[in-house]
């Protein structure tokens, strides 16, 4: 649950990193903004599992809240760049080009389903644990 969770924060840096990439024209002609993606689940992942590094429920939503208003603020409210961008820097960053975007954005809305039960699922299966452990040792 820990590398999920880590490898789901990784993407929401690696997204905001790549649509910061990508207002830049001289960078987005120069390298493939995409691969921020699994450059920074790659570096959240490691970080994350040799170093300790614990992030809380609140940054990891604050996160997807700024990612979501950064895409709002730089695309506007078009529904059809905001289904077409993100599965676009998705396929560039992972190389899934024989994929379409349907399949894409089905992709990315399991792994934001996947992140945010991670985040959230985490604090309730450690209460239950908890909970089942102080019954357990209390008799």
């Amino acid at each position: 649950m820990k590398i999920l969770h880590l490898a789901f924060i990784g993407l929401l840096a690696g997204f905001i990193l790549s649509v910061f990439a990508g207002r830049s024209i001289w960078l987005e002609m120069r390298i493939n903004t995409g691969l921020f993606l699994p450059l920074m689940t790659v570096i959240a992942v490691s970080a994350g599992t040799l170093f300790k590094w614990r992030v809380s429920a609140r940054v990891t939503v604050a996160l997807e809240i700024f990612l979501v208003i950064l895409l709002f603020f730089v695309y506007g409210f078009d529904p059809d760049a905001l289904m077409v961008i993100p599965a676009s820097t998705f396929k560039e960053g992972f190389f899934l080009h024989s994929l379409d975007f349907f399949h894409l954005n089905c992709i990315l809305a399991a792994v934001i389903f996947l992140g945010n039960c991670s985040i959230l699922g985490a604090p309730v299966l450690a209460r239950r644990r908890q909970n089942q452990y102080t019954t357990e040792h209390s008799k």
